[in-house]
């Protein structure tokens, strides 16, 4: 069993996955996959926590202009999201 283990270890090392950068695959070893994923995976975090804040920025906004517009048009204006 453990000689199975270690053939497949050095099997799967020796093996090239394709990884999408851009619209191109390109051929690359396990532990160059396994960097890439980790690096793209960071990335989507910090872009994601940037997004998240910008929506939290505009939502901010949104209710102040929502107050402002409320104030001069009263009722007038429906300024609330359809359901």
């Amino acid at each position: 069993m453990y000689h199975s283990f270690i053939f497949f270890l050095l099997f799967v090392r020796t093996l090239n996955f394709r990884y999408r950068i851009g619209s191109a695959f390109v051929k690359i070893s396990l532990p160059e996959t396994l960097k890439m994923i980790s690096s793209s995976s960071t990335t989507l975090t910090n872009e994601i926590d940037t997004l998240t804040s910008n929506i939290s920025d505009i939502e901010g906004k949104m209710e102040e202009l929502k107050k402002v517009l409320y104030g001069k048009f009263g009722k007038a204006i429906n300024l609330e999201k359809d359901s």
